[in-house]
């Protein structure tokens, strides 16, 4: 038995943050242990977290990958490493999202318990009009804030900021487990979806009341507000450095000329964060991809 087997048969999985090749197969597939899923179109590596660049194959290099994997003997392929994992998490071995944290204190513990919270919370969710596991937008949320503050309830609150929105995860379940203030800062940057009425109707609505809402809000929330939507802003960049003008369709509301309105808005309400680098990054991108768009209206 390796070291590695009997760690796990002892229920003392030693979990690494070697960064090493992820487990790819020659048409490109790869697991992604992050987001516990098999991506057909590893590029979007290149904007994940985790990414630590790519080796001299070309082929992406993981710093949270944390299963013994060999990178020149192992021939499982990526589905096969997915039904491994999946083993391990569903004996209770292994959690959702990977514990790759070694020398760990109670802040970065607690930021942990977050993260496997809303990998849970979001399982099999993908983010729109890809096949990118939802995941991902957290964890890029939380890099953003580590950007701005240290706060350990601004950054648990970043990552679980859309479990009340999107999932059915409930108040009393998040203040219990991460407490009254992380709780009170999801909800204010959760939308009331008005779910009675077709979402392309209540869009509007839904943004006034956010810009409203975020506008009475200190920086603390602002910061969260920021880290989210430059992520989405980057996002929306990829995808319309990819498809052009056809990515609006992807969206509940396909005029760009109301987005702007919208990221714009946002952008001037931010202004205070503005000697930030994740706030420079958003007014950029803003200007980027708006800057031509002429509403339909």
């Amino acid at each position: 038995m390796t070291k590695e087997e009997e760690a796990i048969h002892n229920k003392e999985y030693v979990y690494r943050c070697i960064p090493h090749r992820a487990a790819c197969d020659r048409e490109g597939r790869l697991y992604c242990r992050a987001a516990n899923a098999v991506l057909e179109n590893p590029v979007y590596c290149s904007y994940c977290p985790c990414f630590a660049g790519r080796d001299g194959k070309e082929q992406p290099v993981c710093r949270y990958y944390d299963f013994p994997w060999q990178e020149k003997t192992d021939s499982r392929t990526p589905n096969q490493w997915k039904k491994y994992a999946d083993g391990l998490i569903g004996a209770g071995l292994v959690p959702v999202f990977p514990d790759y944290i070694i020398k760990r204190d109670e802040t970065e513990e607690s930021i942990e318990q977050a993260l496997q919270f809303a990998a849970e919370a979001h399982k099999r969710q993908v983010r729109k009009g890809t096949g990118i596991p939802y995941i991902v937008h957290p964890m890029e949320v939380l890099s953003i804030l580590r950007g701005m503050t240290e706060d350990p309830d601004i950054l648990m609150a970043g990552v679980l900021h859309d479990v009340l929105e999107d999932t059915p995860s409930g108040e009393l379940e998040l203040e219990q487990r991460f407490g009254p203030r992380v709780l009170k800062l999801v909800k204010k940057e959760t939308e009331d979806k008005r779910r009675h009425l077709p979402a392309k109707d209540s869009w509007k609505i839904r943004k006034m009341e956010m810009i409203s809402q975020i506008r009475r809000e200190p920086a603390e929330l602002k910061k969260i507000v920021l880290a989210d939507k430059l992520s989405n802003m980057r996002a929306t960049k990829r995808g319309y450095d990819k498809e052009g003008e056809a990515i609006w369709q992807r969206f509940n509301v396909t005029d760009p000329g109301m987005h702007r309105w919208y990221y714009m808005t946002i952008g001037e309400i931010l202004a205070e964060l503005e000697d930030t680098q994740a706030y420079q990054e958003y007014m950029h991108l803003c200007r980027e991809i708006f800057g031509q768009v002429r509403s339909k209206g």
